[in-house]
C-alpha cells in the first residue's frame, strides 16, 4: 500500500485529471492508494486565489490541510517564516555533522576526505523548496565552506 503521495499543479480540474490517472494506474497495476493518509493543501498567492472543491480517490474524499510534515519537513502553506526555521535548522545539522566527520576522519587520505565531503555536504534536503534571500543563500554557502575547510 502506498502511504504518501506528492502531486503539484496549479488549477484543480488538472489535479483531478491526475488523480484520475494516478488511480487508473493504481486499479490497472493492483496499487492501492491510502486515502484517509491523503491530504490536499493550496499554495496561494496574492494575485491568484482558487477555489477548494472535493478531490476523491477510490470515492473517498481528501481532506484539505494548511500544514503537512513530510519526511521531517513541514510544508506550511501561508507561511514563509517557516522555510527560514528550516534553513537555519538544516545549516546547522550540516554544522554539526562537518565537525563529527571532521573529528572522525582527520587521519585519513584526501581522497576519502573528498568522497565523503560529496556524500554528506553537496545536497540539502528539501532545498529547491525553499525560498531563499541572497542573504539566506550566502550563509548556506558560508557554512559549505567552513565544513570543507573543517575536513582538509
Amino acid at each position: 500500500m502506498i502511504s504518501v503521495y506528492l502531486l503539484f499543479q496549479f488549477f484543480n480540474w488538472r489535479l483531478k485529471k491526475l488523480i484520475d490517472v494516478c488511480n487508473n494506474y493504481a486499479n490497472s497495476h493492483n496499487i492501492k492508494f491510502n486515502p484517509t493518509k491523503t491530504v490536499c493543501m493550496l499554495f496561494e498567492t496574492k494575485k491568484c486565489t482558487i477555489k477548494k472543491s472535493n478531490i476523491y480517490i477510490n470515492h473517498n474524499n481528501v481532506t484539505w490541510v494548511t500544514q503537512f510534515n513530510y519526511f521531517r519537513y513541514m510544508f506550511d502553506s501561508a507561511s514563509k517564516q517557516q522555510d527560514k526555521c528550516e534553513i537555519e535548522k538544516r545549516l546547522r545539522n550540516m554544522r554539526i555533522m562537518g565537525n563529527v566527520i571532521a573529528t572522525r576522519i582527520r587521519y585519513t587520505s584526501a581522497f576519502v576526505k573528498k568522497n565523503l565531503f560529496s556524500t554528506y555536504f553537496s545536497n540539502l534536503y528539501c532545498m529547491p523548496l525553499w525560498i531563499m534571500s541572497a542573504k539566506m543563500l550566502k550563509t548556506a554557502q558560508v557554512v559549505h565552506n567552513d565544513c570543507f575547510r573543517a575536513l582538509f
